[in-house]
Parts: C-alpha cells; structure tokens; sequence
C-alpha cells in the first residue's frame, strides 16, 4: 500500500503516521517533501519507506544527506 503525504496534514494530525497505519512494509510518498522533515519523522516512528519528491535539486540532496544520517538510506 502506498499513502501519499502533502504538507496539509501536519505531522500532529498523523501521530506521527499512525493514523495513516503505516508500519514496514508500507510506502509513503512525501510531495514537495523540502529537506524531508515530516517524511523522515514518519518513517522513523512507523518503519515505513518513505520516498520524498521535490523540485528543488538542493532540497533533496539535503533531505539524502539527512535520511543517510539518520541510517535511513537515502538512495535515489
């Protein structure tokens, strides 16, 4: 199952994606997911895979950066 996250939920209103009953196994997809603050903190709490998409070649560099930092991955 895959659950798409745009940024009008906040990650309050997803208890951190239990809400959204994510859990491994399950894929989120963070649009405009920015430097991936909210998907990584999901995917942290839930153990979900978390696949972030932005514009912006910067932001998602930085968001690799800190995905890899945080012994997420942070692969393509």
């Amino acid at each position: 199952m895959i659950y798409i996250l745009t940024h009008t939920r906040s990650l309050h209103q997803t208890r951190g994606g239990s809400a959204l009953d994510l859990r491994a196994g399950r894929v989120l997809v963070d649009l405009a997911c920015g430097r991936g603050g909210y998907g990584l903190e999901i995917a942290r709490r839930s153990g979900c895979r978390v696949v972030g998409i932005d514009f912006s070649r910067v932001a998602i560099e930085h968001a690799r950066r800190r995905a890899r930092a945080l012994g997420a991955g942070g692969s393509s």
